[in-house]
């Protein structure tokens, strides 16, 4: 990475090292709500633990808007279609500004207008220096 050969412990080094992977296969928790599947053990808290929804809605709609998508935080996940459910984990993936972005077969579940959104996402990455594989 940035020129050297990098060696991860475990995917959460990955990611704090700014690579996000998009796996095929769904990684969605379904009991939980799409906020939740987004922030899932990256929420942004205060002091105690008391989550900050307000901003982690605001920083997630900011994704949604760049994702065209128009999905309710508070349904459910396993309620989402499979389109869906892929658009948020590709919108997971957003939410930690990685630099380097994988993806599994990103467009399998999705529709016409879905792949058209995400084709967009990347070259908007593309032209803000995220390299994607």
């Amino acid at each position: 990475m940035n020129g050297k050969e990098t060696f991860f412990q475990n995917p959460k080094e990955a990611e704090q090292a700014g690579i996000a992977f998009i796996h095929q296969e769904l990684n969605i928790w379904p009991e939980m709500t799409v906020l939740e599947n987004l922030y899932i053990g990256r929420e942004i808290t205060r002091p105690f633990g008391v989550l900050k929804t307000k901003e982690m809605k605001a920083l997630a709609k900011g994704v949604f808007d760049r994702l065209n998508i128009a999905l309710p935080f508070d349904r459910l996940a396993g309620a989402c279609s499979v389109g869906e459910q892929q658009m948020i984990e590709i919108a997971k993936a957003l939410l930690t500004d990685a630099e380097v972005m994988i993806m599994d077969e990103p467009t399998a579940a999705l529709t016409d207008r879905e792949i058209q959104s995400l084709f967009s996402v990347i070259e908007s990455l593309k032209k803000n220096h995220v390299s994607i594989v």
